[in-house]
């Protein structure tokens, strides 16, 4: 069974269906202005879907119930994109009762990228928490872009109308049916938030350093399908290119995403050494991030034949997707690929790996034709009851193979982990991309897919303190 989302943080980022991400947060007593703001943007018809009439702007009154809540009996979450918000979500416990009403709002422009599902996801998290079992909302009949959220979303509902007003109502237990929606929501969103950066049409490689120039001589050599666009200062990138490798000094990495999101890139990999901050930077216009201090990324599939590689090495085509952390053990694997003859069908180096993880990878490669086989050459698990479920599921159809190494996850926790989800362990990076390349049948009786997670619940949350 797929595990519910953990308890909500403060805040966080996340990615929406199209790929682009958003911020999420709790509302504030200072949103006021923005909250005015934000309705001053709707359109008079999602104005009436939500207040059931004319409703041109909110009263003090409003604005103050509104941004003014208690996180238990009353919350509310919003989605922001800069210092603006797009979407609220809100519920208000019925006095004495287990229920409470919900209702939301995304603002016209943002509407049909997965936003509402998403907070209606997290708020479901927070009203659990606090007691809450069964929420309740009405609407107008012909909204059935809210009902449909409901079902969207895996909820269960309950609907009557009265006078063309729907009432329903729907526990917001997290059952399996809640839980796959939310799984496929968020591998669809995974999915599309990679696509830029694994399988671009255009890239821009940004800097005037050696590093730079090693990388665009590596996407020239590699014949790239797509186009390459060479920007030595990152201040003379005005096209949106799917993707833009980051290759400038580490005091000029920030201002570098920076321009990136201002020019509408997709997505960027930073091969500098870069501080903290650079994911939620990129977040902020949307884009995922590879990186910092990042080795690159590779495609061989002959409609891409992307070498994004900070270092002079090919590699040749094949069907194992490589996942590493740091540089050096991704060179150690890519060197030993060459020497035992390995075909890839992508490489990806996270570096620090600030955004995305290990777990990102699995998810874009449990739907990539070209991928067969998955070898992950890593330090830690990550979300590490992320990593069980999706490898564990994984692992069905496309063999795993991990060399871990490091001192972060004790040995006990990592037999437990690898036993539990079908992951093939490797001791060395011959190891690994032996394995890899013929990876052995599982006898009858094996390791069938169904090993429950919760038997290995006290070592995932030893990784996660």
């Amino acid at each position: 069974m797929a595990d519910a989302p953990s308890p909500t943080p403060e805040e966080f980022d996340a990615v929406l269906s199209d790929g682009r991400t958003i911020h999420v947060r709790p509302i504030r007593p200072d949103d006021g202005d923005r909250l005015v703001a934000f309705h001053a943007r709707l359109s008079p018809e999602t104005i009436r879907l939500r207040f059931f009439s004319p409703h041109p702007r909110l009263s003090a009154s409003e604005v103050a119930r509104f941004t003014h809540v208690d996180g238990s009996d009353r919350a509310a979450l919003v989605a922001t994109r800069g210092d603006d918000i797009v979407a609220v979500v809100r519920y208000d416990r019925y006095a004495g009762t287990d229920d409470a009403e919900v209702a939301f709002v995304v603002d016209d422009r943002e509407q049909g990228r997965g936003i509402a599902t998403l907070l209606l996801e997290h708020l479901a998290a927070i009203a659990r928490r606090h007691g809450i079992v069964r929420f309740v909302a009405e609407t107008l009949a012909q909204n059935r872009r809210m009902l449909d959220l409901f079902h969207a979303a895996g909820f269960s509902t309950r609907s009557s109308l009265e006078h063309d007003v729907v009432h329903v109502s729907f526990p917001i237990a997290a059952d399996e049916a809640f839980l796959q929606a939310m799984e496929q929501r968020e591998r669809r969103a995974d999915v599309a938030s990679l696509l830029p950066i694994l399988q671009p049409k255009s890239i821009a490689v940004l800097g005037a350093t050696p590093d730079a120039t090693r990388i665009r001589d590596n996407v020239a050599s590699a014949e790239f399908q797509g186009e390459l666009l060479v920007v030595d200062d990152p201040a003379d990138l005005t096209g949106a290119a799917d993707v833009a490798v980051v290759a400038v000094g580490e005091a000029d990495v920030a201002s570098a995403v920076e321009l990136c999101g201002r020019a509408g890139v997709g997505g960027v990999v930073v091969t500098s050494t870069a501080g903290d901050g650079l994911a939620r930077l990129a977040h902020g216009y949307g884009m995922r991030l590879i990186g910092p201090h990042s080795l690159g990324v590779v495609n061989t599939a002959s409609d891409v034949r992307l070498n994004a590689l900070n270092a002079p090495l090919s590699v040749g085509p094949g069907h194992i997707g490589v996942f590493s952390q740091g540089q050096a053990p991704g060179i150690a694997v890519l060197e030993r690929a060459a020497d035992l003859e390995v075909g890839l069908s992508m490489f990806v180096s996270a570096g620090a790996k600030a955004d995305v993880s290990g777990n990102d990878l699995l998810l874009f490669w449990e739907q990539h034709h070209n991928t067969d086989v998955i070898a992950l050459s890593i330090e830690s698990f990550g979300n590490p009851r992320k990593f069980a479920r999706i490898a564990q599921r994984l692992s069905r159809t496309k063999p795993i193979v991990a060399l871990l190494k490091g001192d972060s996850v004790p040995e006990d926790v990592a037999t437990a982990v690898i036993e539990h989800t079908g992951v093939i362990r490797a001791a060395t990076p011959d190891e690994l991309l032996r394995i890899a390349q013929s990876p052995p049948a599982r006898p009858d009786g094996e390791f069938d897919g169904e090993a429950p997670l919760d038997d290995i619940e006290p070592f995932l949350r030893r990784l996660r303190k």
